[in-house]
């Protein structure tokens, strides 16, 4: 492989794969992609091996898709060129998915400052926002 051949590619996040565009993948055959292209999840120690995954060669780009979907709030490291040259690097970060709480604590009871070291029962109420606002659709106002 020629170093001016990894000099033009471009490694991006393309959906659920890593596409390297700018390379033309006829000089590699299919059994080289996995030492061509590896990908690792960060942060990346020496021993550890690549994800697993399929190759693939579209519209003329290497492309890589995970055996596993990615995970968000991890970030990976692409890492493109042959064993012994300079190799292109790249980090993709998947964005972290916000969790809204939709249960919360409305009352506790005994509400008592202080409680008795034998108490057997207490009660603990919640609310969840999404099954209210289920019922609350599912009801006619008629």
């Amino acid at each position: 492989m020629h170093s001016l051949l990894l000099l033009a590619a471009v490694l991006t996040l393309d959906g659920g794969a890593i596409r390297v565009s700018g390379f033309d993948a006829a000089h590699a055959s299919s059994s080289d992609f996995s030492q061509i292209l590896r990908v690792y999840t960060e942060p990346h120690s020496v021993d550890q091996p690549p994800l697993l995954g399929r190759y693939s060669v579209e519209s003329g780009d290497l492309v890589f898709h995970p055996r596993f979907a990615w995970q968000p709030g991890l970030r990976y490291r692409a890492v493109f060129g042959a064993p012994g040259e300079s190799p292109i690097e790249k980090v993709f970060e998947i964005p972290a998915v916000a969790h809204q709480a939709n249960t919360v604590v409305t009352e506790v009871f005994p509400t008592a400052p202080v409680l008795p070291a034998n108490t057997l029962k207490f009660y603990i109420y919640f609310f969840r926002a999404h099954v209210a606002r289920r019922r609350l659709r599912s009801h006619s106002f008629a």
